[in-house]
């Protein structure tokens, strides 16, 4: 399985005062762009993904963007879906022992 790049501007977003007027504009350029997906079961849930990366490591800009600290936004962004891998029981706790699932996209 695979996705493919397109251009932002295929996706309509909603203009300054949408409540007001309903209108919505083709996107400008995208701020992320998805570079690397994981999916980890383990015993213990995953957290703080982010605190386990050295700065250094950190992927690069894309070509032609350059990230800048006035966008108001982090320059890398890691997404951590935490999903049950066991069923639990109707009521009551979760299985202890059920680390579940991480789904763990990374955008640049």
């Amino acid at each position: 399985p695979y996705w493919l790049s397109c251009d932002a501007s295929v996706f309509d977003v909603r203009n300054i005062r949408y409540k007001q007027t309903g209108e919505k504009l083709p996107s400008e350029f995208a701020l992320y762009e998805c570079v690397g997906m994981d999916i980890v079961r383990d015993h213990q849930r995953i957290d703080c993904v982010m605190d386990r990366w050295n700065p250094e490591d950190l992927p690069p800009s894309l070509e032609g963007t350059t990230w800048d600290s006035s966008w108001g936004v982090p320059r890398v962004l890691v997404m951590n879906c935490q999903v049950p891998y066991q069923s639990g029981r109707l009521f009551g706790a979760h299985p202890e022992d059920d680390g579940g699932l991480s789904i763990i996209n990374y955008f640049v």
